[in-house]
């Protein structure tokens, strides 16, 4: 396909001229502007793109808790914690809030505070319609043995005998009661 030349190139070309001149100076003339028309267009382009930048990026909960689960996968738990509170205090009605409440205790708990894990596990394991209510009471009272309070540990122990006594983990968990009694008898 021909690309039309403008008039005042045109009126150049008429010129006293022979034909392989005046064709050899069109297509010049043409690549030229083809190359001038393309330039033009990237550099618009790249300006568009440049102001889209700029615009606030609308990230949605569940970008930010692919990121913070990315994050705690490969041990930065500092960064993961981070955007878990974020996502809390931005998202504070997500349909995820069990799980980035497991996260979090389990963050604080790898970390050895665990009086802060206590806390955020407790949140999961108050929730008995939560996928994470069985592990987040396991570990529960997991975090009351090492802490020392057998009081709670024994309440949460009892708890898991109780409502689940078809897992896996039963041995486990009359291990566990054996020793909050044995604690709480000192």
């Amino acid at each position: 396909m021909k690309m039309k030349l403008p008039v005042k190139i045109k009126n150049i070309l008429k010129d006293k001229i022979s034909g392989k001149e005046r064709l050899f100076k069109e297509k010049s003339l043409r690549r030229i502007l083809f190359i001038l028309v393309l330039s033009v267009g990237v550099i618009l382009l790249g300006f568009r793109l440049n102001l889209l930048s700029l615009l606030p990026e609308k990230r949605g909960w569940q970008d930010y808790l692919r990121q913070a689960d990315q994050f705690y996968r490969s041990g930065k738990l500092q960064k993961a914690k981070d955007i878990y509170f974020e996502i809390q205090k931005k998202f504070p009605t997500n349909p995820q809030m069990d799980w980035i409440n497991f996260q979090l205790a389990s963050i604080f708990r790898e970390s050895g505070l665990l009086h802060r894990a206590t806390f955020f596990y407790e949140k999961v394991a108050s929730n008995r319609s939560s996928p994470l209510y069985f592990e987040a009471s396991y570990q529960l009272a997991q975090c009351y043995k090492e802490v020392g309070d057998a009081e709670r540990c024994l309440e949460f122990t009892q708890k898991l005998i109780r409502e689940f006594p078809q897992s896996e983990k039963i041995s486990e968990f009359y291990l566990m009661l054996a020793d909050c009694l044995f604690k709480k008898s000192d």
